[in-house]
């Protein structure tokens, strides 16, 4: 095939003779150069159709692994509440008192009694601590019948 000026492409030089020249070999090499056509075009349509199912396939395993991804990050949010609410109670953070008088007989002891009597101890000692730096006060222990918690371990 040769290019005109204008960048057409003619047909085969022997496709322009007339009729009547044409030879059995010259219909040949002119049908085999269209078949060949054909070919290549049939080839670029099955390698176009085999990406597109790979294609597919990728973005359904995408889809999926976006769905496991999603799961394991709301599990990691549900770990992270459950490492903190753990934390609040690691030793590092806790000091255990002794010898502090139980209430007197019938008398239940609140939270705010334990509180009180933290700031006491430490107000004995010349510690100054607010309320707001307490976390927490309470009695440890097995309850006993007394007043319903021991004086500690």
């Amino acid at each position: 095939m040769t290019k005109s000026r204008k960048g057409k492409r003619d047909s085969p030089s022997h496709a322009t003779l007339p009729p009547s020249a044409l030879t059995i070999e010259s219909l040949y090499d002119l049908m085999t150069e269209h078949f060949t056509k054909l070919e290549e075009k049939v080839a670029t349509k099955d390698c176009i159709n085999g990406l597109m199912e790979i294609i597919s396939d990728q973005k359904q395993k995408i889809s999926m692994m976006e769905g496991k991804i999603a799961v394991m990050e709301s599990h990691i949010s549900q770990l992270h509440v459950a490492n903190d609410g753990m934390e609040q109670y690691q030793r590092r953070l806790c000091l255990r008192i002794c010898g502090i008088e139980l209430p007197s007989l019938g008398q239940k002891e609140t939270a705010q009694d334990c509180l009180d009597k933290v700031k006491d101890v430490f107000a004995d000692i010349g510690v100054e601590i607010p309320y707001d730096v307490i976390d927490r006060a309470h009695r440890i222990g097995k309850t006993t019948s007394h007043n319903g918690r021991s004086a500690g371990r």
